[in-house]
């Protein structure tokens, strides 16, 4: 039974996922009995007396990209991906479900956004505040379309180099929620958890992973 499993799973990443799930379950726990956490009101006023700069004006843009525009990048990764790499279409439309577990976790928590009396709130947007939809979408979207367009197409200096640049966007896109005001810290980490935990568990699954981390010699 051990080696079946083996076969149809990878332990480490199925084990990440696990892990995830555990935040996943108690940050949400905590979202359920409070507006917001001890440490989200001072760690938000840490975030947004920082001078960000050049940096920070790239905050709009992935304030932007949200809602239904993120329904559509997602189909439009999975065409891209169906076009240019077959092998990884369904690892890619699987990575995008993560939200539906983003929009089932939101209508079921209800927790409103932070308030204006609280902190700065640069960004008025409507929906509840956990989980972060951004940081649970840009963490797989990114890593997916990464893994099955890259691999097939980038050397591994290039593909190193792909790597930086999405722990860069899926950093900058966490720390853009909590400064605009759109999010708590711990709506970020709920949404983060997601991200993480939902893309380790399709890649778990060596059905769907297997084309794009191992093709056919």
């Amino acid at each position: 039974m051990s080696l079946e499993r083996n076969r149809s799973f990878r332990p480490r990443l199925l084990a990440l996922a696990a892990a995830m799930g555990v935040v996943v379950a108690a940050d949400t726990v905590l979202a359920l009995t409070a507006k917001y956490l001890p440490f989200d009101p001072p760690l938000t006023h840490a975030v947004q007396h920082v001078d960000w700069g050049l940096y920070g004006d790239t905050f709009e843009l992935f304030t932007f990209l949200g809602g239904y525009l993120q329904v559509l990048m997602a189909a439009i990764a999975v065409v891209v991906v169906f076009i240019l790499n077959r092998r990884g279409w369904l690892l890619m439309a699987a990575g995008m479900l993560e939200g539906a577990i983003y929009a089932g976790t939101s209508a079921v928590v209800h927790r409103p956004r932070p308030d204006a009396q609280l902190v700065h709130v640069l960004v008025q947007t409507p929906g509840y505040g956990y989980p972060s939809g951004h940081a649970a979408f840009y963490t797989a979207w990114c890593s997916l379309l990464l893994l099955c367009l890259g691999r097939r197409f980038l050397n591994r200096a290039l593909f190193t180099a792909g790597w930086v640049v999405v722990c860069l966007v899926v950093v900058t896109v966490c720390i853009s929620r909590v400064e605009e005001g759109t999010h708590w810290p711990s709506d970020v980490i709920g949404g983060l958890a997601i991200g993480v935990g939902w893309t380790a568990l399709v890649l778990s699954v060596r059905r769907l992973s297997d084309p794009v981390l191992e093709p056919p010699r």
